[in-house]
């Protein structure tokens, strides 16, 4: 780091006089007068403490520390050059969106908004499909521009704002029937065969505390699979019902419906996570204001 007492300008002087070898050329160089130069060279050296040059007649030759320092700067100048051109590079690039977010989210609600928003523009779309806590740590790593989760997270490094409410579901094959009474008692969802998948655990528990405010005394996971895509086509299949955002079965074609047990509807909040005091991308911006509006009109929908 270069000493705060020497100025920046007087290396660039001292530069110029190690390359033309007089202060005569250096000044034709710089459109400076020759005494502006002698001073700032001067300023040089008090601020190091050392000599750098020995006059040879009209030549000035290097000291020990002079040909030390000539070396850092032409190290430092190159490096500059080289930083310059990078930025410049940088500049030139597409704007880029980087995203992690949970699956059911993020492949239903988020991905066909990114998509309308910003498909077909020059922007660089990165979206990945991530559990919420590696969506949280993504983020605070600064790996992603933000993410969005369906529950929070107390940390300081972190800002979680509410951006979207989704609807939790049942959904059953059409081979499982039984009474509407039969829907309303806790005791058979003991009796269901069930589909999980990832990070299932918190979706069912929100179900049944939402509809029956504790949970079923037991229960038969038949299948288990990552994702939730694969989960819903298990189900569509007859393997077993499941709980997930409605969004995700909206426009499914397989032989399956929605099952509640009454009329309450269980309700989720989708959180965006952003690192506390960073900038805001516009563009993530403009996605996400659209998904406000998606979510005014569907609360309206729902009323």
């Amino acid at each position: 780091m270069i000493s705060p007492l020497v100025d920046i300008k007087h290396l660039g002087t001292f530069l110029a006089v190690c390359e033309e070898g007089t202060l005569g050329r250096a000044s034709a160089r710089l459109h400076k007068t020759q005494p502006a130069l002698s001073y700032n060279l001067r300023r040089l050296e008090e601020a190091l403490g050392v000599p750098l040059f020995e006059r040879s007649g009209r030549r000035l030759l290097l000291t020990p520390a002079g040909r030390r320092l000539r070396e850092l700067g032409q190290q430092y100048a190159a490096a500059f050059q080289a930083f310059v051109a990078e930025a410049r590079g940088l500049a030139t690039q597409p704007p880029s969106v980087r995203i992690a977010t949970v699956s059911g989210f993020g492949r239903y609600v988020l991905y066909p908004r990114l998509r309308s928003v910003l498909g077909g523009s020059a922007a660089s779309v990165t979206l990945l499909f991530r559990t919420a806590e590696d969506v949280f740590r993504l983020v605070e790593n600064g790996d992603v521009d933000c993410g969005a989760v369906y529950h929070p997270k107390i940390s300081s490094r972190l800002q979680l704002t509410p951006v979207y409410e989704e609807e939790l579901v049942m959904v059953a094959p059409s081979s499982i029937r039984r009474p509407a009474a039969d829907w309303r008692r806790l005791r058979t969802y003991a009796e269901l065969p069930f589909v999980t998948y990832e990070e299932s655990e918190y979706v069912f528990g929100r179900w049944f505390d939402a509809h029956f405010n504790r949970q079923p005394p037991g229960g038969i996971v038949r299948w288990h699979v990552t994702e939730l895509e694969e989960a819903i086509d298990a189900v569509g299949h007859g393997e077993g019902v499941s709980i997930v955002p409605r969004d995700a079965v909206a426009g499914a074609r397989l032989p399956m419906r929605i099952v509640r047990p009454g009329k309450r509807r269980c309700l989720n909040q989708v959180f965006r996570v952003d690192r506390a005091g960073s900038s805001r991308n516009p563009l993530i911006e403009e996605v996400f204001s659209a998904l406000s509006a998606d979510a005014r009109r569907n609360s309206r929908v729902g009323r």
